[in-house]
């Protein structure tokens, strides 16, 4: 795809074989690793950031009214009280965080997903208990089986004047509008408007990458952010703080609740028993001018990005099957073929169907259900993709490895 654009910082492409991206910043070389997009923390990290923590705005970084309206939602779900029986809001913390250089626009891989697509900022946040005695062991740090999902659009502020804001405002209007009810044989944009898109949007992922690159330690070597795991400031107590005040002033600017577009949830009910109790429940809300609302889980055909199936407003799934609504529908049904080239309704199709579900390029996250997305993991009752279950190491899906080597492929590409 040829861009026309001017970059702010000069990008080169280098080793293949190591997947990176070269961003000259402030007379210093620098390489775009995975650890600059899959930011992980430890579960004993020593300075968290916690869903109470300030913004440069004053603002809590997770409101409490979010947080009360997850918990009045599980209410509903066989999850009931268990939120506010095994935790506390202050036991919630920042696990990880995925920076997106262009997350696609589109509802199918057909719309265009490398050229129709926005930079997006994911947090990851879990409950995380100190000193329990739990599965007949002791645990000083235990992070109970359920998390939140947070996700922001870069604001187009960040990269862009007041009038380029107002274009690139008015073409991503064009292309959800495009998106929600996509024809045959029509197109988002024009050619011309294609373009100034392109622009616009290269101009907003330039100081995104720019300001990801900022929060490495100027006293690691590159070579630490290689590869996937655990950010290497953690572990020094002074590289740990330093990197917390850096890692705020980042989510000031991307990840303000103001800015919040949507949140996901899953959760295991009371007990503390992943494969005894052998069920999760997922919730969806959309953003709204800094508040969240609950909406219905909606299943999206990976051909046309139509709507296919309404999960409602919460589905359930266990190791072995995913929602019970999808066993009833009758194979004439429409959809129904795509459903079962899309979601794993038995664990039997895992070999199948996980390369289909773990790679964007063939199924985007509206395509597959839930469950799909979060049970291709070694351990079958391990439902987390860049978090983690109980006391154990980080659990990093091969949907995260799949999408951040997609996402360095990209930059490679089109930020030239």
């Amino acid at each position: 795809m040829s861009l026309l654009m001017r970059p702010l910082t000069q990008l080169t492409v280098i080793s293949a074989a190591l997947m990176c991206v070269s961003v000259k910043a402030n007379s210093q070389q620098f390489r775009l690793l995975e650890k600059d997009l899959a930011i992980v923390a430890p579960l004993d990290g020593k300075y968290p950031v916690r869903v109470s923590d300030k913004l440069q705005s004053g603002q809590e970084i997770f409101p409490e009214n979010w947080y009360r309206q997850i918990e009045k939602s599980f209410e509903k779900t066989p999850v009931g009280k268990a939120l506010s029986y095994e935790n506390e809001r202050g036991d919630w913390k920042f696990i990880s965080a995925r920076v997106a250089p262009c997350s696609p626009l589109g509802n199918a891989p057909s719309h265009q997903t490398n050229a129709l697509c926005w930079p997006e900022l994911r947090i990851v946040w879990q409950p995380i208990v100190r000193n329990i005695f739990v599965a007949a062991r002791n645990a000083p740090f235990y992070a109970d089986d359920r998390a939140v999902h947070t996700l922001y659009d870069v604001p187009v502020s960040q990269g862009l004047t007041s009038v380029e804001g107002e274009k690139a405002q008015f073409y991503l209007g064009k292309i959800k509008s495009f998106v929600s009810n996509p024809q045959p044989n029509t197109m988002a944009l024009t050619k011309e408007e294609l373009a100034e898109f392109v622009t616009l949007r290269n101009k907003v992922t330039q100081l995104l990458v720019a300001n990801t690159l900022n929060l490495r330690s100027t006293k690691i070597t590159t070579s630490q952010y290689s590869g996937h795991g655990i950010r290497p400031e953690y572990g020094d107590l002074e590289e740990e703080k330093n990197f917390k005040q850096r890692l705020l002033g980042f989510l000031s600017k991307y990840g303000a609740p103001s800015e919040i577009k949507a949140l996901t949830a899953f959760s295991l009910p009371e007990g503390r028993d992943a494969p005894g109790i052998d069920e999760w429940i997922f919730l969806a809300f959309q953003g709204n001018k800094g508040d969240i609302l609950p909406e219905d889980i909606l299943l999206k055909s990976h051909v046309t990005g139509k709507t296919i199936f309404n999960l409602g407003p919460s589905s359930r799934a266990s190791m072995l099957r995913d929602d019970e609504a999808l066993y009833d529908l009758p194979a004439s049904q429409e959809g129904a073929k795509e459903i079962n080239e899309s979601v794993l309704l038995f664990q039997r199709d895992s070999s199948k169907l996980g390369p289909l579900i773990n790679d964007r390029t063939q199924r985007l996250v509206p395509n597959t259900t839930c469950a799909s997305c979060h049970k291709l993991n070694g351990l079958r009752f391990d439902f987390h993709n860049l978090s983690y279950l109980e006391d154990r190491e980080v659990t990093i899906s091969g949907r995260v490895t799949k999408d951040v080597s997609l996402d360095m492929e990209w930059l490679s590409q089109n930020l030239k």
